[in-house]
């Protein structure tokens, strides 16, 4: 039975995060915190198959977590501000609420280089390398896939269907999707489950992109239903949208039931 060294794994994982992470520190630029914010989650998902059939397991370190979750924050409010004009039903806002939004991320961005060590990749991967007691093999890989994959069946079996809900399919259907990309790209080989193709990965890429758009502009409602404005349509497009949660759960439903 292949093994897989996980220690070369979490090395080159760590090594493209830590790049990430020094290029965010320069402007923290929406596209450089979504790349570090990627990073970590692949590899989160590749501690989470780490940890499969292990009894004391393996968690990202704290600090780097709250940096996380801090520049998750930020990039949101990006985002708002970048669909400020343009976004339901607002055909303008307001210069106070624009210069509001401004403000709030130059405050957020001059607090996170203040207090940010240009050393917190290296620690958090020196931390996490220690507690490498074991390598993972392919059946590691084949429950891991398994338990996701119930993890997202009895996630689409409650109706109606919630945002933790759909939060809780799009997470798993991601842990599978970067582990895959990882056994692709970094070992290059197959990843190691049975009957496993491009067309399911694919699949699950899809997936998964819907959920993020559904979220995303669950966000950004969220923040337009906030602004006092003439002609402001963010409530009904709001409740639309999460009219649209039972229909987007039936279409995973049965796209993971005749594809994957």
């Amino acid at each position: 039975m292949n093994e897989i060294i996980s220690r070369n794994i979490i090395r080159m994982q760590f090594e493209r995060l830590n790049m990430s992470y020094t290029r965010m520190l320069k402007n923290f630029g929406a596209e450089d915190i979504h790349r570090f914010r990627v990073d970590i989650k692949r590899i989160r998902a590749f501690i989470r198959l780490q940890n499969t059939n292990t009894v004391t397991p393996i968690e990202i370190p704290e600090k780097l977590k709250r940096v996380y979750d801090r520049v998750g924050v930020l990039r949101n409010l990006q985002l708002y501000r970048r669909s400020i004009k343009k976004s339901a039903g607002v055909e303008s806002v307001s210069g106070h609420e624009r210069k509001k939004v401004n403000n709030k991320l130059k405050k957020i961005k001059k607090h996170l280089k203040e207090i940010l060590s240009v050393e917190l990749v290296k620690k958090a991967y020196r931390k996490i390398d220690k507690k490498i007691s074991r390598n993972i093999n392919e059946t590691d890989v084949f429950v891991f896939y398994k338990n996701n994959m119930n993890s997202i069946a009895n996630a689409l079996t409650i109706v109606p269907a919630e945002d933790e809900h759909l939060h809780l399919i799009r997470k798993n259907l991601k842990d599978i999707i970067y582990n895959a990309i990882t056994f692709e790209k970094d070992l290059v080989r197959k990843f190691p489950v049975t009957g496993w193709t491009k067309e399911k990965e694919e699949c699950m890429i899809e997936l998964a992109d819907q959920l993020g758009r559904f979220r995303d502009t669950r966000i950004r409602l969220n923040h337009l239903k906030k602004i006092n404005h003439p002609g402001n349509k963010a409530e009904p497009e709001l409740v639309k949208i999460i009219a649209q949660q039972q229909e987007l759960t039936k279409h995973i439903r049965q796209t993971l039931v005749t594809t994957v």
